[in-house]
């Protein structure tokens, strides 16, 4: 034996003389210690407790954590023996390097199952104050509880997949309050490789989350913006895909969890005050529950409490079963009006604020129009999107052309789990949806005229689509410019797009066509610009009533509200589509979804 091995053997054989001598080291289990009846393991400073427990409402007997500064309630966070409840305590020892539960007999019912040469003199078992339980040999933690299945992840518990092992750490649910055992909901990473989380019920895709970047490090996690108690930081690089969950502010929020019920819902938990408030959960809408709407069916999540047709299918698709989706039944989905050309001529629809569909094909990094064209030289791909590299932001006004880097995706077949995220997600993204070269050419010509977006695109039509008709006609009185004729000579906008930016820059004399500027007071002919602004806007909304378009004519007066920003931007600053105009085919325009509400 050599002299660094007589020294661990004496620390150890120290520690385990003085712990002997005073019944018992603080969170400590030592060679031969055991728990039975009523007796706890208490961890440090008094956080955490381990022992022998029964679920309310229940005589089944079992090995847990629990929180032992909340007083006689326990809010249990891991159990030992989930699989094999017993119907009266048994023992929980540290045994043959390896912490046990006994049942009454004596018989094994859980293990830590570690195989180990090490002296049982050098095996400790130790439940630190943040919760989690270890197995120490020779001072090295060779298991613990943390990367063990559970309905809780405390701070500092790591979810994790690893893509070469196929090794994962996720959240499983109780099967219902009173019973510990594995139920139907399980919670993780995507072992796919694909940057999201998911929860399965049944091994089925229950919720999906937003999609998140190669990696991220967040103080809210989208919850509360103002909120910096804790910190979830995301990796998606290597094999190895995590994430940690850590308070960073624990003088006010010293206990948290995201905890899995057995109804399928995960939720973030703060202790706050005497009680355990969900600051977030999921599914907690309609379109957080996967797939509702379903095949290539978008759901709208901005729709929920202002209406019941919560479901759409895209510019260019119909519903599969259109009896069956007018009477709210979904789940078919949509499907294309027509097949695609298969060719250059087929377009792409850009889809704003979209969570990005499921199953993606990763294709690795390129930038943006190689991304796109990968996608138009397969028939079977029907939306591609992207990814921004760390530390390289690609610009979302500029799509042609551009040399940044990006981690493309493209997606075959349906489009599965399709949402529409408020306007102001931070998680939405632009979606880049195939449409038939001859479809993509009746879209433009629509968006082009006076017609509006949302009549155009969905057949919907209310006074405000006339609003907006309005708007665009008095934008070209006073700019001496045709809506379409504008576009042809200007590729990269349309005509209320650009009179929104010369006047969010100040520049609205540029605006005024200079046959009127010596007839027309200036003033007035900005207020008319002015007006003719609020109607195109995109959400039909925004816009005024006609009515109110009349008073606000004839009454200079009446102070005007800052138009947003019209819809149908354009982006394609690429030469070669000046050819194709006079076809009306594109390989590219943007949507930003509209509903009348």
């Amino acid at each position: 034996m050599g002299c660094h091995d007589i020294m661990i053997a004496f620390a150890f054989f120290i520690t385990y003389f003085l712990c002997r001598m005073l019944h018992r080291c603080e969170g400590n289990m030592l060679s031969g210690d055991y728990i039975t009846g009523n007796k706890t393991l208490i961890s440090a400073t008094g956080t955490f407790a381990l022992g022998f427990f029964s679920p309310e409402n229940s005589s089944k007997s079992y090995v847990g954590i629990w929180y032992h500064d909340l007083g006689p309630t326990k809010t249990v966070v891991w159990v030992a023996n989930r699989d094999s409840p017993q119907d009266s305590p048994g023992k929980f020892t540290l045994r043959d390097s390896n912490l046990l539960v006994l049942d009454s007999t004596g018989k094994i019912v859980w293990s830590t199952n570690i195989t180990s040469q090490h002296s049982v003199n050098t095996t400790v078992g130790l439940l630190r104050d943040d919760g989690n339980l270890l197995l120490l040999h020779d001072e090295e933690t060779v298991w613990e509880s943390f990367n063990t299945s559970s309905d809780a992840a405390l701070p500092g518990k790591i979810l994790s997949v690893n893509k070469k092992t196929n090794k994962e750490v996720v959240l499983s649910s109780w099967s219902n309050k009173q019973d510990p055992r594995p139920g139907i909901f399980t919670f993780g990473i995507d072992p796919q490789g694909f940057t999201q989380f998911l929860t399965w019920k049944n091994s089925k895709r229950y919720w999906r989350s937003n999609v998140y970047g190669l990696s991220e490090t967040e103080s809210t996690y989208g919850v509360w913006k103002n909120m910096d108690n804790f910190l979830l930081t995301l990796n998606f690089l290597g094999d190895e895909h995590y994430m940690k969950f850590e308070l960073i502010s624990p003088g006010h929020v010293d206990k948290a969890s995201i905890f899995l019920t057995s109804d399928g819902q995960i939720h973030l938990l703060f202790w706050l005050g005497n009680v355990w408030a969900s600051i977030w959960s999921a599914p907690s809408h309609m379109c957080d529950f996967y797939g509702y709407c379903g095949p290539s069916g978008v759901c709208d999540s901005m729709s929920e409490s202002s209406s019941w047709q919560v479901c759409k299918c895209l510019p260019g698709y119909k519903p599969r079963n259109k009896q069956e989706w007018d009477k709210g039944e979904w789940s078919g989905g949509c499907m294309v009006e027509r097949d695609l050309d298969c060719n250059n001529r087929d377009g792409f629809l850009k889809v704003k604020k979209m969570k990005l569909p499921d199953l993606p094909i990763m294709l690795g990094m390129m930038n943006v129009s190689t991304c796109q064209s990968w996608c138009l030289q397969n028939c079977s791909c029907s939306a591609y999107g992207y990814f921004d590299m760390p530390n390289n932001k690609v610009r979302d006004d500029d799509v042609e052309g551009r040399d940044d880097i990006i981690t493309c995706l493209n997606w075959h077949g349906n489009l599965l789990d399709l949402v529409e995220l408020f306007s102001g997600d931070e998680k939405g993204r632009d979606l880049y949806v195939r449409i038939p070269g001859s479809k993509s050419g009746i879209f433009n010509f629509l968006c082009f005229g006076y017609m509006s977006p949302e009549y155009g695109l969905y057949g919907k039509f209310s006074e405000k689509s006339d609003v907006f008709s309005f708007g665009v006609l008095l934008i070209e009185i006073m700019s001496g410019k045709r809506n379409i004729n504008f576009h042809c000579e200007n590729l990269s906008q349309i005509l209320q797009i650009w009179a929104w930016n010369e006047w969010k820059n100040g520049k609205t004399l540029e605006i005024i066509d200079s046959s009127i500027r010596d007839t027309c007071p200036v003033q007035q002919a900005e207020r008319y610009i002015h007006i003719g602004l609020l109607c195109v806007q995109e959400a039909p909304i925004d816009r005024p009533t006609m009515s109110s378009v009349i008073v606000m004519l004839g009454n200079k007066t009446i102070p005007l509200p800052s138009p947003k920003e019209p819809a149908f931007w354009m982006n394609n600053g690429n030469t070669s589509l000046h050819q194709s105009l006079h076809s009306l085919s594109y390989n590219e325009m943007t949507i930003t979804w509209s509903e009348v509400r």
